[in-house]
């Protein structure tokens, strides 16, 4: 039995540079001492004192950085404080960073139960290069039957680096291209993904691809 992966975990520990995030802040505040302080955030993340961390980017954030908005609004979706999340994430949102329209549409989903909303998200996250976004995307096209679509979105997070997107492509290739389906089951297997170590000895008697 093939398993398939639907919506990723929604919080990743990411660096500014990673997340396209361009850092805006107001006041008088050096950019450089703002930058120190985002990345003393940053190592107190790293090492799981959120709570400190917070406070750090609480302070930024009141500055207007960029970066710090998203960051404080990603640590309140994972602690689960879905509505002190949303503002923070829906202001980076508007300003184009994709990462927050994938979470908000996470927060549409779950908080406010509305999908229409969430695929819009999504969606305005895809059109930016969100290998989250797209793989989200896939995963609402395959829902409603449209595995062509699915197979094009999926294809695209895959290629993305999404490890749930390889999974899912996988299965759709399995029957046409059963070596293409082997080399994306074997690639999310090397990042650990452990549906694609399950299809890999299931389907080619190796786990290891």
């Amino acid at each position: 039995m093939l398993r398939w992966t639907r919506l990723r975990s929604p919080f990743r520990r990411r660096r500014p540079s990673d997340s396209g995030a361009h850092p805006h802040s107001s006041g008088d505040v050096p950019r450089a001492e703002l930058a120190d302080e985002l990345r003393e955030a940053l190592e107190l993340l790293d090492a799981g004192h959120d709570r400190e961390a917070v406070q750090q980017l609480r302070r930024l954030a009141r500055t207007g950085h960029q970066t710090a908005r998203f960051l404080l609004g990603a640590c309140y979706f994972h602690q689960g404080d879905l509505t002190a999340a949303e503002p923070l994430l829906r202001g980076v949102a508007d300003e184009g960073l994709a990462d927050a329209m994938y979470l908000l549409g996470a927060i549409c989903r779950g908080l406010h139960d509305d999908e229409d909303a969430a695929r819009r998200w999504f969606r305005a996250g895809s059109a930016r290069g969100d290998a989250s976004c797209m793989f989200e995307v896939g995963t609402c096209a395959a829902v409603d039957g449209d595995l062509s679509t699915a197979k094009f979105w999926w294809g695209r997070a895959a290629a993305a680096g999404s490890t749930d997107a390889m999974v899912n492509l996988g299965g759709l290739l399995l029957d046409e291209d059963p070596e293409g389906a082997r080399l994306w089951w074997s690639r999310a297997a090397g990042e650990g993904h452990p549906a694609a170590i399950q299809n890999l000895d299931a389907n080619f008697g190796d786990g290891k691809g």
